[in-house]
């Protein structure tokens, strides 16, 4: 699923506010001042689970959802500029098509298969701010590593 989210997102962010030339802009980078996001996907630190033993799961499966977690992300850094149009970040659909592209521009740091042509770490958001932070970032990212639950 991985691979089928990475090739249709990879085309499709890589323009700014009112920019649906299909180009990548410049955007942010790694210098750009971070805003911390609230924490709507609850507290991640670890502790006892309700239901006991792990043995089973994915260690690095994330628990986010699009309704718990993903939803606000967009909400926060995307949907300023992409609530419409071409790209509407408003709802789970267009994420999901555009979900590759989004993956290797969000991402903190540079992953193996987001490669020439795609935008670059850090990328996104493109604009004034705010800006996720690393942590948050890396976890928009594994959400859609892990198929980007509704």
């Amino acid at each position: 699923m991985r691979w089928l989210l990475c090739v249709g997102l990879c085309g499709a962010l890589g323009v700014g506010c009112g920019d649906d030339d299909g180009g990548v802009d410049g955007g942010t980078d790694a210098s750009m001042p971070d805003a911390a996001m609230s924490d709507v996907g609850g507290d991640d630190t670890g502790g006892d689970d309700a239901g006991g033993d792990d043995a089973g799961q994915d260690v690095g499966a994330t628990t986010d959802t699009w309704e718990s977690f993903a939803m606000e992300w967009f909400a926060t850094y995307c949907t300023e500029c992409h609530s419409g149009g071409r790209r509407n970040y408003t709802t789970i659909d267009e994420v999901i098509r555009d979900a590759d592209r989004i993956r290797c521009g969000v991402t903190p740091e540079p992953l193996a298969d987001c490669g020439a042509g795609t935008p670059r770490p850090n990328q996104f958001p493109i604009g004034d701010g705010p800006f996720p932070d690393a942590e948050t970032r890396q976890r928009i990212v594994d959400w859609i590593d892990d198929g980007l639950m509704p």
